[in-house]
């Protein structure tokens, strides 16, 4: 009984706010399954919204069990609209499936963290110890694993479910230290009193793609209605409740370097 409600849950949120029954004219906007899927579709549920406006179509939310099988669909053409992580952008594109549209305006890096009162003071540090990070396919992981190239013995990595629950293991004890994204320094600093070792180069963090084979004059409507959120209170509000900065145009050479971090292979 709990799943089947569960299932008529996720359902029920995965619809726009003016459900219309389904039809050739939906679309389908696959998300990152970054977040659990109940928190995925709350947060995006204004941005899916205003792409339903935006179109006049009906704009249903989809994601995968992990970022592999996400991966996997994106480039099989499952999804109309897509928001994927920038280490996928690369594959993406190359299925011949996608164009790329605009990615959030914050560049992305991943940070090495520690507690205020933990004796180190560089990566060297770390050596041998126990160092949590998300699931190791996953963009920020990656590249703060890369910091430690050159470090012998290197940490002990210890993989969680989420980047929420690799930062819950340094703060509960249970690792000596912890690999997050920007976006997530600046509360690890003043509320959680954690203190950075060092963190990689800036790439885009998100990027949205859409389905190079819907109509022109559809894919014409996406663009603005992204690029232009910023310039209304309406938008700016939107962005706010989605947790994402101003959306910017996005170019494919921002993404290349990143080609290298996407482990999954078809």
């Amino acid at each position: 009984m709990k799943d089947r409600l569960l299932a008529l849950l996720l359902l029920l949120m995965s619809l726009p706010a003016c459900a219309q029954p389904a039809d050739d004219s939906e679309l389908v906007f696959g998300i990152l399954p970054f977040m659990t899927t109940v928190t995925l579709f709350q947060r995006f549920a204004p941005l899916r919204d205003h792409l339903a406006r935006a179109t006049g179509r009906p704009v249903f939310m989809e994601t995968a069990p992990d970022l592999e099988r996400f991966d996997r669909r994106t480039r099989q053409r499952a999804y109309d609209l897509v928001l994927t992580a920038p280490h996928l952008v690369p594959a993406a594109l190359d299925s011949g499936h996608y164009e790329l549209v605009a990615k959030p305006a914050r560049p992305l890096a991943a940070h090495v963290m520690v507690r205020n009162d933990d004796p180190a003071r560089d990566l060297g540090d770390l050596s041998g110890r126990i160092l949590a990070h998300a699931p190791a396919d996953a963009l920020i992981p990656a590249l703060g694993r890369a910091l430690f190239a050159d470090i012998e013995p290197p940490p002990r990595f210890r993989s969680y479910p989420s980047h929420n629950g690799a930062y819950a293991a340094l703060l509960e004890g249970d690792a000596d230290a912890v690999i997050i994204g920007s976006y997530l320094v600046p509360k690890a600093v003043r509320e959680d009193g954690l203190r950075e070792l060092a963190h990689s180069d800036a790439y885009p963090g998100l990027a949205l793609l859409v389905a190079r084979d819907l109509p022109a004059e559809l894919r014409a409507r996406i663009r603005p209605a992204l690029l232009d959120l910023s310039a209304s209170d309406r938008g700016r509000a939107l962005l706010r409740r989605i947790r994402l900065p101003d959306f910017v145009p996005a170019r494919r050479e921002a993404f290349e370097p990143l080609r290298r971090f996407n482990p999954h292979r078809f």
